[in-house]
């Protein structure tokens, strides 16, 4: 059994949740179950199949190298970096935030979030974006008034089975920033955030990322697509997504 989820956006077929995925997989039994529904959706395709964000050495990476049915154009490869366990932001920064912890004694708060928490999560999201007059920036995904609920849904499924968290910054009783974590606590992905500029703090949406870094049994950490500058400031180590542009082999 193999089961891969499409949607037919901006003229071609991608991965359900284009384009707010970090990492895409087929979900298969096997290597002849994946094969097989990849190659149904080649062939059955009304639009170019474009396959995002595949871990270079993922099974469906490596199932498309060997695969003899279809023809496979890997497009540029996609910075994601990853933070890895041990890591530590520069030693000027690493002060700084000694400094603040000592002073200001913010707390960290990591919990397993209910639909409704996430719901509330990404509304403050959205209006910090709103003020600041970034709402534009935003995909039209995110601007749907229907997202918000939509992603709580899903998310608090998956807390149900501890693969999603919210991690917290609280500076006298208010949150000043907060990630919303996908996945394992050994792997796990940071999709989303969002933090208050005039905090008091420096820099408080890295300062929440150092604090989860620190967290004990928290594995390496996905920061998700893109090299921005505050991700290496963290520590962060280069990494890549790959692409591949999918068609039946006899075209």
């Amino acid at each position: 059994m193999a089961l891969i989820v499409l949607a037919e956006r901006e003229g071609g077929l991608y991965f359900l949740g284009h384009p707010l995925n970090d990492g895409n997989e087929v979900m298969a039994e096997d290597s002849e179950a994946a094969s097989a529904v990849l190659r149904a959706a080649a062939t059955a395709q009304r639009a170019p199949l474009v396959l995002e964000h595949l871990l270079p050495m993922g099974p469906t990476a490596l199932l498309l190298r060997r695969a003899e049915n279809l023809r496979v154009a890997w497009v540029n490869a996609e910075p994601c970096p990853i933070l890895p366990i041990g890591a530590r932001p520069g030693a000027r920064l690493t002060e700084r935030f000694e400094l603040e912890r000592r002073r200001f004694g913010a707390v960290l708060r990591c919990t397993r979030p209910t639909a409704a928490v996430v719901e509330t999560f990404v509304g403050r999201r959205l209006a910090s974006w709103q003020e600041r007059g970034r709402l534009e920036d935003l995909g039209d995904i995110e601007r749907d008034p229907a997202f918000p609920g939509a992603l709580a849904g899903a998310c608090g499924a998956l807390a149900e089975d501890g693969l999603c968290h919210v991690a917290s910054l609280v500076l006298d009783d208010r949150v000043v920033a907060e990630d919303l974590y996908l996945g394992g606590r050994r792997n796990p992905l940071l999709y989303m955030r969002r933090y208050e500029r005039d905090s008091g703090l420096s820099s408080p949406g890295l300062y929440l990322a150092d604090a989860v870094r620190r967290k004990p049994g928290v594995g390496d950490i996905d920061l998700g697509r893109g090299f921005e500058d505050y991700k290496a400031r963290l520590g962060a180590v280069p990494a890549t997504r790959l692409t591949a542009d999918v068609s039946p082999a006899s075209r």
